[in-house]
């Protein structure tokens, strides 16, 4: 809302997985879209930096501590990956990934590359031609920690607390 976006949209990704001794859908992975002004290289490479934010000095807003993005990711999922592009900037990317930093003990962000988005958001953006000049993704992976397994019931309480917090 802040970065002048347009449209926004929410994505789940369900899977078939084992539960005791049957099977069920459950949320794998969640994106956020919007067609907003995008991130930078020099945005891109500090957003997922714990205490970065670029709305630390303004009383205005969401986003003045620098802990929403990536708190939030890590608090759902083991990984997020952030894509962004502007209208003369093609798509780079950028990732945290708990695990990785379980096992190789990283202590740095990842510098941002050149990737295009991933199956299945590329498709459902092309598909619904949600296309834009600028924009950003943020993909959450491995989410183990959703207090609510399935898509319908996770929109269901998006869509309450949504449009009481924006009053739409």
């Amino acid at each position: 809302i802040e970065a002048k976006a347009k449209r926004i949209r929410i994505l789940t990704k369900e899977e078939c997985v084992p539960v005791n001794t049957r099977h069920v859908n459950r949320v794998t992975a969640l994106a956020a879209y919007d067609d907003g002004v995008g991130m930078n290289l020099e945005l891109l490479s500090k957003c997922l930096g714990f205490g970065f934010g670029t709305r630390t000095q303004s009383r205005a807003g969401i986003g003045r501590f620098g802990f929403g993005l990536k708190g939030a990711s890590i608090s759902q999922a083991r990984r997020v990956s952030i894509y962004s592009w502007q209208s003369d900037m093609p798509t780079y990317s950028t990732y945290l990934d708990l695990d990785e930093i379980e096992r190789n003990g990283q202590t740095h962000l990842h510098a941002p590359q050149l990737r295009e988005i991933p199956s299945p958001w590329s498709d459902y953006l092309k598909h619904h031609e949600i296309e834009s000049e600028s924009g950003t993704l943020v993909i959450w992976e491995n989410c183990d920690r959703l207090s609510i397994k399935k898509s319908e019931t996770l929109f269901r309480h998006m869509k309450s607390d949504l449009c009481r917090i924006y009053r739409h």
